[in-house]
């Protein structure tokens, strides 16, 4: 009889278990895009570059710290996206810097045809 009890258990929890994985998929599925997927790796390629640069990668001298403040984007139609990277201190950023960000975030398979990104 407990042999049976536990056996019955046992369907019972991985019914729930499957129809969790079901729900969590279809949900994730549903809510969840390639552009959200590319703004995370954007995201984490400007952390990246500004913890490169700050180590004075490549040979690019900040002569301080820079900050990364965040990331905000907005979508201009479905095949086409603004994403400003915030740097703090403004005064310590150049065109070398700026452009040593974007090409790093640019050279992780990111589609510049996509996104546009700006330095803010």
């Amino acid at each position: 009889m407990r042999g049976q009890i536990s056996f019955e258990f046992v369907l019972i929890f991985g019914g729930i278990v499957l129809i969790s994985i079901i729900y969590i998929f279809s949900f994730l599925s549903n809510n969840l895009t390639s552009t959200d997927f590319d703004l995370v790796k954007i995201d984490n390629k400007a952390k990246e570059a500004i913890n490169l640069l700050n180590c004075g990668y490549n040979g690019i001298e900040v002569n301080g710290t820079l900050f990364y403040v965040g990331m905000r984007w907005e979508k201009i139609n479905d095949s086409f996206v603004n994403v400003y990277i915030g740097v703090r201190p403004k005064d310590l950023l150049n065109n070398k810097i700026e452009d040593f960000i974007i090409s790093y975030i640019y050279n992780a398979n990111i589609s510049k045809e996509k996104y546009n990104i700006t330095i803010i």
